[in-house]
């Protein structure tokens, strides 16, 4: 029977932290930014109909890019 074996994992521990630390740190930063281009982009759209087309090419281009 197979025995778990941590100690690879504890030995690089502080590693680990460290990358959690990272991982955390980009997905605030993700969220940030993420947020306050939301904000921006819906006010803009609210502006009316000419921001609302250019926000849409903007979209479409974005969707083709990385979909």
């Amino acid at each position: 029977m197979y025995q778990w074996d941590f100690t690879p994992v504890v030995a690089n521990a502080p590693l680990l932290a460290q990358g959690l630390v990272n991982t955390l740190k980009v997905t605030g930063v993700s969220l940030a930014c993420g947020l306050a281009l939301g904000l921006v982009l819906a006010h803009l759209q609210a502006r009316g109909a000419a921001a609302r087309q250019h926000l849409q090419h903007a979209v479409d281009f974005l969707g083709h890019l990385f979909g």
